[in-house]
């Protein structure tokens, strides 16, 4: 099974960290969906291309990954500039918001690598557990540098600047449940 397009640093953290108990929430799925899918209970992906989604939907169901719910939601119209994609001029409101219908601390995992990043990075912050990561990929975009601050409730443990995979990965460290 092809291996997630993350940096190998990130990678092997979270192939450490994952055990059969952990739930996964992935904003752009791929490679990651599947290789993750043998080191969890649960994942849950959005996926907002169509082509891009029959093409994991077949993988998911040649490799019986059973444990894998995914998701298809296409870009709404534009009416809302917060959920805003820059690079397809359309608003993600609907992808981004798909994870508020989880509770608080769920996920062990959230991964953000789909598209509205800033807006996915900040509607995670409630859902992933305490000690759990949020793996923030390609993080060298400009666009993406202000969305770091709302992470004052988690460290950095992985921190890949290598100009091909720059990858961050955070730990949360404490609850911010009350920061909002």
């Amino acid at each position: 099974m092809k291996k997630p397009l993350f940096s190998e640093e990130a990678i092997n953290y979270v192939d450490a960290y994952l055990n059969k108990n952990h739930i996964i929430f992935e904003y752009g799925s791929g490679y990651s969906t599947l290789y993750l899918s043998t080191l969890c209970s649960r994942i849950v992906s959005m996926e907002h291309n169509d082509v891009w989604f029959e093409r994991i939907q077949k993988e998911i169901e040649s490799n019986h990954c059973d444990n894998i719910d995914l998701y298809l939601i296409y870009p709404d119209k534009i009416q809302d500039n917060s959920f805003f994609s820059h690079r397809l001029g359309k608003s993600f409101k609907t992808y981004v918001t798909k994870i508020l219908e989880y509770p608080n601390s769920y996920f062990d995992l959230i991964i953000i690598d789909g598209r509205a990043r800033p807006s996915c990075l900040e509607n995670s912050l409630l859902k992933v557990k305490i000690n759990g990561l949020i793996l923030f990929d390609d993080t060298s975009r400009d666009v993406y540098q202000k969305s770091f601050e709302l992470l004052s409730d988690f460290e950095p443990v992985v921190m890949v600047k290598d100009g091909i995979r720059d990858t961050r990965i955070y730990k949360k460290i404490k609850s911010n449940e009350n920061s909002f």
